[in-house]
């Protein structure tokens, strides 16, 4: 009954008495982007955490970055990366792995990346991974870590 009630006083108050002819306002809904492919995000990032170089690697994107010898592994889903960070000393969860997820954008400051991570893969997310494009070029040092696969972890 209370859903009859909020329907018909829904259609009272859509502007059907006052000349309008019953029409309703069309409020423009903007296109949806396509997805991002994994070869738009590499490259080169700094922000939160310091700097984050990606590569495209066998369909999968990982990354190094700078805090504690850190890596990133994971796979494109949608707008997202969602994979799995370690860092020395142990790259073992759940002081030195864990969670992540990395949600790119692009906006008028150009592209973005919104990223949360967390310890393990049953602890409180944080949201304190934010990063910025940066055309530069990434430091030779960090690029070099790429050579390391032992470096890069995966999900236990």
């Amino acid at each position: 009954m209370r859903a009859v009630m909020i329907v018909a006083f829904a259609a009272a108050c859509g502007g059907g008495g006052g000349g309008g002819g019953g029409k309703q306002t069309q409020v423009p809904v903007p296109p949806k982007q396509p997805p991002i492919t994994a070869s738009e995000v590499v490259g080169y990032w700094t922000g939160d955490w310091g700097r984050l170089v990606l590569r495209e690697s066998n369909g999968r994107v990982i990354g190094v970055y700078d805090h504690d010898e850190g890596t990133v592994s994971g796979a494109m889903n949608g707008n997202t990366f969602v994979g799995w960070w370690c860092e020395a000393p142990s790259r073992q969860p759940a002081k030195d792995a864990g969670d992540v997820e990395l949600t790119f954008s692009t906006g008028p400051s150009g592209k973005t990346i919104d990223g949360r991570w967390r310890y393990g893969a049953d602890s409180a997310w944080r949201e304190d991974w934010d990063l910025a494009w940066n055309a530069g070029e990434p430091p030779p040092e960090l690029v070099a870590r790429f050579s390391d696969p032992a470096a890069f972890c995966a999900k236990p």
